[in-house]
């Protein structure tokens, strides 16, 4: 980490006119559960499954922990509402080298990621759930925006952005572009199935952290995208609960307990309800299969027959439940007794699409961090509801607390958001949002890297150096005053370059903190006065070969992270920036 410095000068830097001309960065938030308005989605169904619309607010009894609350707003969306391609906006029109990680979206009709899990999923239901999903993307209705992501043993990687174009999906799908990966974690990562030898707990532990992980990284890269998000999940094996954890399953929890609380919050706060889909199917017992039939089965003795039987109805039993503990506190479903695939994931958007919005402000301020359960009854018999049961009352303007996990020779490297914003190919988080400006620094190559950069042992050189110019969403920088009155910012920009095969060859780091006078900061959170927060950095590239750059910024103070990927090559052919003036100013991160 370089050392922390004050900023309190202006920068004024070529290239951020350019950026400032387009910046995409509203000048509203969108609702967000950090305003202390918690926002609850309610799917209504009845006895057949069948969506029930035109309830009204008065309707509904809400609680929580035994306590009624007020609704503040009601809100009854519906399959139907989801706007065709015809209504999707325009795409952003950004001039050359400007980019963004600000999601444009509708705001009406929720969106769908699908997540393939290969780090808890055996290669053979790996090829089979596959199959059912391109068999679904030949036949999803239109205008059904859909994302892919990836869950290995060494990360979690965005296949496709939400899009409604099914040649797209079908392509992020494909076995061509989604090859088959053995999961390190597995005791049979071909065919899976339980072992109890020595050392399988250990690699249940290492899913178990991973999987969690994986949701929080999954929480921060929804945060900017507005309203419901159904988080379509498929696995052969779901590691842990997304209920708190009593006393006495204390010993089993999931990572830390601050990574924990804070992920169940991320899918709470951003709308995230989960669907779990078995990637194996029905599961069923290999007693029967063709293979064993013969005169050896025949003669098998009944109680070795009883005993497979059993098992198999314990392990089926055991996924369900550990399927229904996490869709049920996040509002989905669990779709756990039919080999159609095909059909659940039709049946899990459908759901996900027709359902009710409800907030309330808490009667509540005391921000103990304990589980605050959420109750809805409907004054309406024989209704089914399905909604997140609870949240974590965790003050959202208090400081981040760190959420590394014990040191013991048993637990994977402690979670970092940042670290996991920063991977190649990751989910570009949003909790930041921002636009940054890349631009050659100047025409000719150099034989050394710029300043303050950091190579690996094998980047060559001669090397091509940019100028990089954030220019941070003002709300989305929490800066605290300090016993003085004065308001502290700790920020990092970090700028990181890979190679093609995903290799970091240089990194770039720089941590701020600016101390701004309350009239000053005042200024930041009045729209159309103050672009956002601004800083730049230089990066050098190696000037042969394919690069990416990954860049992000972390707010330290709340933990929030942003990113945003682009590839080299299509900023390599920009003119360089002009001559810097004979007296340059410093950077800034406020006005």
């Amino acid at each position: 980490m370089r050392p922390l410095i004050a900023l309190v000068s202006i920068a004024i830097l070529a290239g951020a006119s350019r950026l400032k001309a387009q910046s995409t960065l509203p000048e509203s938030d969108t609702l967000r559960i950090d305003t202390n308005l918690v926002v609850v989605d309610v799917v209504v169904t009845d006895v057949n499954q069948h969506p029930v619309h035109n309830l009204s607010a008065s309707d509904f009894n809400l609680r929580e922990d035994g306590r009624p609350q007020s609704i503040k707003t009601f809100e009854q969306h519906t399959l139907s509402e989801v706007p065709d391609a015809s209504h999707q906006p325009p795409p952003l029109k950004l001039e050359p080298g400007v980019f963004t990680n600000d999601p444009v979206t509708p705001a009406s009709g929720p969106l769908n990621i699908f997540l393939l899990d290969k780090l808890n999923t055996p290669m053979e239901d790996q090829a089979y759930s596959l199959d059912q999903l391109s068999l679904y993307l030949k036949s999803a209705p239109p205008n059904t925006r859909i994302a892919v992501a990836r869950l290995t043993s060494w990360q979690l990687s965005l296949l496709q952005g939400f899009t409604s174009d099914p040649e797209m999906l079908r392509a992020a799908v494909s076995k061509k572009n989604n090859d088959m990966n053995a999961s390190l974690f597995l005791a049979d990562p071909v065919s899976g199935g339980n072992s109890t030898k020595q050392g399988a707990d250990t690699r249940y532990i290492f899913r178990r952290e991973h999987t969690l992980d994986a949701l929080n990284q999954l929480g921060r890269y929804l945060a900017g995208f507005p309203g419901r998000k159904n988080l379509i999940w498929f696995s052969a094996s779901f590691p842990f609960s997304v209920l708190p954890a009593g006393a006495e399953r204390r010993a089993e929890s999931v990572g830390s307990d601050d990574e924990f609380k804070e992920t169940v919050n991320l899918l709470a706060n951003n709308q995230v309800s989960v669907y779990p889909i078995n990637a194996h199917g029905i599961i069923t017992n290999s007693w029967f299969d063709a293979s064993n039939h013969g005169a050896a089965t025949v003669l098998s003795s009944n109680q070795s027959l009883a005993t497979s039987i059993d098992r198999t109805s314990s392990t089926a039993a055991a996924l369900r439940g550990s399927m229904t503990d996490i869709a049920d506190p996040t509002g989905g479903k669990a779709f756990t007794s039919t080999n159609d695939l095909k059909g659940i994931v039709a049946q899990a958007i459908d759901a996900g699409s027709n359902y009710y919005t409800l907030t309330y402000s808490p009667t509540s301020r005391n921000w103990n961090g304990q589980y605050r359960k959420i109750e809805i009854q409907l004054d309406r018999p024989a209704l089914n509801l399905a909604y997140r049961r609870g949240y974590y009352a965790i003050d959202p303007n208090a400081p981040a607390h760190p959420t590394e996990r014990q040191a013991n020779s048993t637990d994977p490297i402690p979670y970092s958001p940042m670290r996991a914003a920063m991977g190649y190919g990751a989910p570009q988080p949003s909790e930041i949002r921002f636009d940054v400006s890349v631009q050659p620094s100047i025409a000719a190559t150099e034989p050394a890297p710029a300043s303050g950069n950091h190579l690996s042992p094998k980047a060559k050189g001669p090397y091509r150096r940019y100028t990089i110019h954030y220019i941070a969403h003002q709300r989305d920088i929490q800066c605290p005053a300090n016993a003085a009155g004065t308001n502290v910012c700790v920020v990092e920009f970090m700028a990181f370059v890979y190679d093609a095969d995903g290799l970091r060859v240089n990194t770039q780091i720089n941590a701020i903190s600016a101390k701004i006078e309350p009239t000053h900061y005042a200024r930041l959170h009045q729209p159309g006065l103050h672009p956002g927060f601004q800083y730049h950095q230089d990066i050098s590239v190696p000037a042969k070969g394919e690069f990416f750059l990954r860049l992000g910024i972390h707010d330290r103070v709340t933990n929030h992270v942003g990113a945003v990927e682009l590839p080299v090559a299509v900023v390599s052919t920009l003119p360089p920036l002009p001559a810097a003036p004979p007296a340059s100013a410093s950077n800034h991160p406020g006005p």
